[in-house]
């Protein structure tokens, strides 16, 4: 799986939160939430230091702001490399190993389509 997965998957799962789930599948969906959530926090906290370490600073040395389609974001600085890091970073491999499931436990699970996707993408 690759960074970039992480966050779709992530929000995936996320709506089976509250979906009546045998108790595996449930189970399944919780755990693999956690670790998601986990890498997740980990890929954000690498993008928001490389974006601190590309951008503008003020005279204090803090991240200088600005706005872009109603969203302070931070201002980066001519010919930084912080598209290409992320850009790497999101094309690595994820540091995870999701809990699997058996493919037979989703036969008698009534979701849309969608849903059975996520659930496809943790069975084995």
């Amino acid at each position: 799986m690759k960074n970039y997965e992480v966050q779709p998957l992530l929000e995936g799962l996320t709506t089976l939160k509250d979906v009546k789930l045998p108790g595996k599948v449930a189970y399944a969906v919780l755990r693999n939430i956690d670790k998601l959530s986990s890498c997740f926090k980990t890929i954000e906290d690498s993008r928001k230091k490389f974006a601190e370490e590309a951008c503008e600073k003020d005279a204090e040395g803090k991240p200088s702001l600005e706005e872009v389609d109603g969203n302070q974001v931070y201002k980066l600085k001519e010919g930084n490399d912080f598209h290409k890091q992320y850009g790497e970073l999101l094309d690595s491999e994820a540091d995870i190993e999701l809990f699997k499931i058996d493919e037979n436990l989703l036969d008698s699970v009534e979701l849309t389509l969608e849903q059975t996707n996520y659930l496809f993408q943790i069975s084995k």
